[in-house]
């Protein structure tokens, strides 16, 4: 497991913390108070997975670079990898698999990782979930935590 997977699965368990007392206090319908923490749970998701995406691509890039450690070719290359990270925010499936595609010569633009499939040139659900008017579905929580298995390398 790599140490980028390690961390988001921490992050993530924090969102699932809130899920849990959201769910706890839930009623029908459910109190206008209490919305926040679907909310605060969906931020900490999206935040769990820039970070994961930061992180992963950093370090599969390190392994590739190994061979050439301490040379001028593998500190310009981190240099950039690093500045396009600092413009990446909330990751889009075109920024995510053009940065791994570029940076660690792998291709996810045909991998599914559970509701949704990277498709070039965006990112296009297989199922449709309907719910009720809302800001934020339970099930939307969970499909945002799902770790992509792919990315395990």
């Amino acid at each position: 497991m790599s140490k980028a997977e390690v961390a988001f699965v921490e992050s993530i368990r924090d969102a699932e913390n809130l899920l849990t007392h959201f769910n706890s206090l839930n009623t029908k319908p459910p109190p206008p108070e209490i919305e926040v923490l679907k909310r605060a749970g969906l931020i900490m998701t999206m935040t769990a997975w820039e970070t994961y995406v930061e992180d992963r691509v950093a370090e599969a890039l390190r392994v590739r670079l190994a061979p050439l450690s301490g040379s001028s070719i593998a500190a310009l290359i981190e240099t950039k990898l690093a500045e396009e990270i600092k413009r990446l925010h909330n990751p889009a499936s075109q920024q995510t698999v053009q940065l791994f595609r570029d940076y660690v010569d792998v291709d996810l633009s045909q991998h599914c990782f559970g509701a949704y499939c990277w498709v070039s040139p965006r990112l296009r659900r297989r199922t449709v979930q309907v719910c009720r008017p809302r800001l934020l579905c339970r099930s939307d929580l969970s499909r945002f935590a799902e770790c992509p298995p792919a990315w395990r390398r």
